[in-house]
């Protein structure tokens, strides 16, 4: 190649594009001085940028006294100060650096005054008493303004230097602002002041300990991962900030017991085991707690850690009364609203006797994360939808992938979406959680919704699976494949999570958890509803009388599958595949059973299923460059139309193993936990027969002997089931 040539590559093998030009430079760095006139620099900084990759390749401070440059490349310079602007000697906003040059010459301009403006929202604006803004690139630098010069009723406006800020205020009362703004060079800013009550905090402990802001103190422990969140050792801990009547609830597991400690009673996790929760309620003179690591377990003999994945502190000023029954909308107008009471319930039975069930009065549109044990939804036939899919990003996604008021408000920046729950309608992390008659629906390839084009929707380049969509309208048609991405609908992360007659809806990876568990799930009579690996990740799942529906663009001929399991088994009995309703009339309705992300220990089982002709006869498919046939695809009774239907990759089940596995879902798969609409096929065959042979439903009254031990019991039905 030669210096200053333009090439041509073909890449229509890939399907993607056809030619793309480069342009070819021989790098030849330069060291050249600089110089800086005009404005104070302070503590700011001017960036030159390369042109052609928008890659910065200088930082000029005000102790620069040289930069290394490249030959023949174009630089854009820039300041990350908007209240400062930077030319090149000359006027100019790029140069060609030769390397003939004898000095880099800078001129700063410092903008003048612009007006910055808006509403106060989230309380009553009487309650602030100061505005501070603070320059993002220069701590040091920051304008405060009283309630008396700034706020007319809801309405603040100050004059300030162009450029971006964070807010902070003085209030009266408990709430907060995270507001941040950037100013414009010219004409009126207007920015919402959003206030929350930070009457909670959530600390996700794998994001806090490398959070340099973080108020917590860690000691002893290390970051492990987003599915465990830090580990550490005997002696480990965390201090806390809190204040008085506060409920402190700390969730981790495995080989620890830990404590939370502060100048009342104190609290701990007790037992070893896969999930732990310690809860601690503050003294009056408590401003700080700590979680410290206890001796037990393994890390007795100074081999184990213990997990912890959070702390959550709420302010229970006004303590919740135990309530078995409330209703959203009614009693709290959201679900984030109705967890968060659930939480202040402190007279609140342990267990089962302090279920809560949630009762919803109509549809919601909201990211609903049940963070609690012990819950139910009672859906009574209404929807709960959201739009966030894992590909795309928005101005409200926090940097656990969750909601947050604050950041759709502020419209600052935009995020992508957390790849452990691919976006989220219902996010489960609580345990013993059941839903009732409940529809779950992902949007996100069903319809644009008008929140998500005000939460600015937009493709992320770096995690969209999807190359094909570049911007979102009201009307368009997002059936189409060119519109898939990764929205989950329903993310499985607590324990012994149970799902009757639901709807779960969405396209791709509509239901699971992308993350290593060995969580427990039950679904009867439910739909779910999809196209790529519409049920996929982590944990045993088990599926009774349950329609899986495919959801296609039916203008294309394309292929699905049902799943992509783990390692944990997921067993199907007596379900029906069926044709979505957009996929009626189309020959795109079919695919597969799944595929192995697990590998070859992936285990799925179809048993007496219906597949209505839509799977194809391999039946299986491979990922990650696994053969299908070397992983745990097995098959008993199952049809296409009626007629008998055997893949011709997945292996077969007998009849025994079949009935092994009916008898021991509870014992063997769901370890010990008996869900409340799970019902034994073989205990209820065996209480029919025993009142047969017992003569209880004989006209005679005459029992039967099976076994010819003199008694006429359980053991005979035993007998004739086998």
């Amino acid at each position: 190649m030669k210096n200053g040539h333009i090439y041509y590559f073909d890449t229509t093998s890939t399907g993607n594009l056809a030619f793309a030009g480069v342009k070819f430079l021989i790098d030849e760095p330069v060291n050249v001085p600089v110089s800086v006139s005009g404005a104070n620099l302070g503590t700011s900084a001017v960036i030159l940028s390369d042109a052609d990759t928008g890659v910065k390749t200088a930082e000029i401070k005000a102790d620069t006294s040289s930069i290394t440059l490249y030959k023949g490349h174009t630089y854009n310079i820039s300041t990350n100060d908007g209240g400062l602007e930077a030319k090149f000697a000359g006027g100019s906003s790029s140069v060609t650096f030769t390397g003939e040059e004898t000095s880099i010459d800078v001129v700063l301009n410092e903008l003048p005054d612009v007006t910055l403006t808006g509403n106060i929202t989230g309380m009553d604006a009487s309650n602030v008493k100061s505005l501070t803004f603070t320059k993002m690139s220069d701590s040091s630098v920051s304008y405060t303004y009283t309630a008396e010069e700034c706020i007319t009723g809801d309405t603040y406006s100050v004059q300030i230097k162009p450029g971006d800020y964070y807010t902070s205020a003085v209030t009266a009362n408990n709430y907060k602002t995270s507001d941040r703004v950037a100013v414009a060079k010219s004409g009126t800013t207007v920015n919402e002041i959003y206030f929350e009550d930070q009457s909670e905090v959530n600390y996700v402990l794998d994001e806090e300990i490398s959070n340099a802001n973080t108020s917590l103190t860690f000691a002893g422990f290390k970051y492990h991962s987003s599915t465990y969140g830090v580990s550490g050792g005997k002696g480990a801990s965390i201090k806390v900030p809190v204040k008085a009547n506060q409920l402190v609830t700390v969730k981790g597991g495995y080989d620890g017991r830990f404590t939370v400690v502060g100048n009342g009673l104190s609290s701990a996790a007790a037992d070893s085991g896969n999930a732990l929760e310690a809860v601690y309620y503050t003294a009056s003179d408590d401003t700080e707690v700590t979680v410290e690591v206890a001796e037990t377990g393994n890390i007795a003999a100074g081999s184990g850690s213990a997990y912890i994945k959070s702390i959550n502190v709420v302010n229970i000023d006004e303590k919740v009364p135990f309530t078995p029954v409330i209703n959203v909308p009614g009693d709290y107008s959201t679900m984030k609203e109705a967890v968060s009471a659930i939480k202040k319930m402190t007279d609140r039975p342990e267990g089962i006797d302090g279920q809560v069930t949630i009762n919803l009065t109509s549809d919601i549109t909201e990211q609903v994360l049940i963070d609690v044990d012990y819950v139910k939804l009672a859906g009574n036939g209404h929807q709960i939808s959201w739009y966030y899919a894992y590909g795309a990003k928005y101005y409200s996604v926090d940097s656990s992938g969750y909601y947050n008021e604050a950041l759709a408000r502020d419209k600052y920046e935009k995020t992508y979406c957390n790849a452990s729950f691919w976006g989220g309608v219902v996010i489960v992390t609580g345990n013993n959680f059941i839903a009732e008659d409940t529809t779950i629906l992902n949007t996100f390839n069903y319809y644009v919704t008008e929140a998500e084009i005000a939460d600015g929707v937009e493709r992320d380049p770096g995690t969209s699976a999807n190359a094909n969509w570049s911007e979102r309208k009201t009307g368009t048609n997002v059936h189409k494949s060119q519109y898939r991405e990764r929205a989950n609908a329903l993310a499985l992360k607590g324990d012994n999570l149970e799902f009757y007659n639901c709807k779960i809806l969405s396209s791709q990876d509509t239901l699971g958890w992308n993350g290593a568990g060995t969580n427990h799930s039950y679904f009867k009579d439910c739909t779910i509803g999809g196209n790529t690996d519409f049920i996929c990740g982590a944990g045993t799942m088990i599926f009774e009388n349950c329609t899986l529906e495919w959801f296609m663009d039916g203008q294309t001929s394309q292929l699905g599958y049902l799943t992509a399991g783990k390692t944990e088994p997921y067993i199907f009995i007596n379900c029906n595949i069926v044709k979505g309703e957009d996929t009626q009339g189309s020959t795109a309705a079919s695919g597969y059973y799944g595929r192995c992300w697990g590998g070859a220990d992936t285990k799925t089982y179809f048993i007496n299923c219906e597949t209505n002709g839509t799977i194809i006869n391999d039946g299986w498919y491979s990922m990650n460059g696994v053969n299908p046939s070397n992983a745990q695809y097995y098959e008993y009774g199952n049809t296409a139309n009626g007629n008998a239907f055997k893949s011709s990759i997945g292996k077969d089940f007998n009849a025994e193993q079949v009935s092994e596995i009916k008898k021991t879902i509870v014992s063997n798969y769901l370890a010990g936990w008996n869900p409340v609409h799970y019902v034994n096929e073989f205990a209820l065959n065996a209480g029919s027969i025993l009142r047969y042979i017992s003569g209880i439903d004989n006209g005679d009254g005459s029992g039967m002997d099976i076994n010819n031990d003199g008694n006429v019991d359980l053991l005979d039905a035993i007998d004739v089931l086998k």
